[in-house]
């Protein structure tokens, strides 16, 4: 006997869920900073974004009042992970390579207004269709296991930096096509 067990179709990030997510990080971001453009832990309060943080950046931005160099990095490279989900928004207008970097000058701007005004932000956002998240997902997971499994690059310091690149890359697009987890427990293996 077969015993059949069927499970709900994951729905897509909504729009405003993945403005939340990127208000969140840069909120993080902004925390390893020595001159704040916000005082992130009041910022995250004052907007109701704290609701939004995960344990680790709450934990990060009210319990670690000076961030270590260690966790400072840590964050700034999370923020490379704004960039799919700036994309999955259309703020960006292509989908960007395995091997770039994203353009910080243009994600500052976006982020000034964006703090300027979070709940207008999270309000207007509109998301891509899924079905294209899905696909740029798809084809990035593909080019992110090819860079793994060839080491395709020689120079050590680059190879390390699109890989930094391309973890916070792979963990963003499946928090993208995955909503049933969150950011801190997605996966980036497979």
């Amino acid at each position: 006997m077969k015993l059949l067990i069927s499970f709900p179709k994951a729905k897509p990030r909504t729009a405003q869920s993945i403005a939340e997510r990127i208000l969140a990080m840069y909120a993080a971001y902004e925390h390893t900073q020595d001159k704040n453009v916000i005082s992130p832990s009041n910022w995250v309060t004052e907007h109701q974004i704290v609701n939004h943080l995960t344990p680790a950046e709450n934990y990060f931005l009210f319990h670690t009042p000076d961030p270590t160099p260690w966790q400072s990095g840590e964050y700034a490279w999370r923020l490379e992970g704004t960039v799919p989900l700036l994309w999955a928004l259309g703020l960006i207008k292509e989908c960007p390579e395995i091997d770039e970097i994203g353009d910080f000058k243009k994600m500052k701007a976006i982020f000034k207004n964006a703090i300027k005004n979070p709940t207008d932000f999270i309000a207007q956002a509109k998301a891509r269709p899924f079905k294209e998240i899905n696909v740029a997902a798809k084809r990035f997971r593909q080019q992110h296991k090819k860079l793994l499994l060839n080491h395709i690059l020689n120079d050590h310091c680059v190879r390390g930096i699109i890989e930094f690149n391309a973890k916070e890359w792979h963990r963003a697009f499946n928090w993208l096509t995955n909503p049933n987890c969150t950011w801190d427990t997605v996966r980036i293996d497979d």
